[in-house]
């Protein structure tokens, strides 16, 4: 019989490398998403938005996630915004993956 364990974090990935990043397509993501709550830093006289948000995505079978992808819907389909490949971590059969994402971008 297989032991199951509840756990809160098992893996914290953080990254700048992408395998995958478009351009357009984050700037219509981030105009589109983007709110008045999300907040604004002065560093040297320049503004910057900060971006965050968390994706929770159920498994519904056991593999192991080595990668993570950011999409977001566009022209009635899953467009991909980023990705980006990293170590692999195993996902049992009805956990949820929580993914934080954070982007900063200059504003005038």
């Amino acid at each position: 019989m297989p032991l199951h364990y509840k756990l809160g974090l098992v893996t914290y990935l953080t990254s700048d490398k992408f395998t995958n990043l478009n351009k357009e397509r984050l700037n219509i993501l981030l105009e589109v998403e983007v709110t008045e709550n999300d907040p604004i830093v002065v560093i040297d006289g320049q503004k910057y938005q900060i971006f965050q948000r968390l994706l929770r995505v159920p498994s519904n079978e056991e593999s192991v996630v080595a990668s993570t992808i950011l999409v977001h819907p566009q022209d009635g389909s899953l467009k991909t915004v980023a990705r980006f490949a990293h170590d692999g971590y195993p996902l049992l059969e009805g956990e949820v993956v929580t993914s934080g994402w954070t982007f900063v971008r200059p504003i005038d």
